[in-house]
């Protein structure tokens, strides 16, 4: 262990830690290679994650599909269908599948403004 003046007075290739231990300098080449690493660690969660959701969708799609052969009826399947995308929203942000919570998002968006009855149908 050196002394922490010596280090002070002598220009060296160590860094200090507040410990006082030597440790040498990362190099260029190791520390590229650490953060090539980094990024390849962190692409590759977020893929998992979006094939996560990915199949999430699929058996949601499946179970909407099994939902609506077996009740026939529509009033039932919409229902069931708005509160399963709500559920797929609140899975897709906790993924962090960004693209899937604005996607879906839209797509309620989409359905609720199909939906709702304009005051002129009414009235004809």
């Amino acid at each position: 262990m050196k002394n922490i003046v010596d280090e002070l007075d002598e220009p060296s290739s160590t860094t200090r830690i507040r410990s006082g231990f030597d440790q040498p300098a990362p190099d260029t080449a190791l520390a590229t290679n650490i953060a090539k690493l980094e990024t390849d660690l962190s692409t590759e969660k977020e893929e998992r994650c979006e094939e996560r959701f990915i199949w999430i969708s699929v058996v949601f799609a499946l179970l909407m599909t099994i939902i609506y052969i077996s009740t026939q009826s529509l009033p039932v399947f919409f229902m069931l269908f708005l509160l399963g995308l709500i559920l797929l929203i609140g899975i897709a942000n906790r993924l962090g599948v960004d693209w899937a919570v604005q996607g879906v998002g839209w797509l309620m968006h989409w359905i609720s403004n199909r939906a709702r009855i304009s005051p002129d149908k009414e009235e004809q």
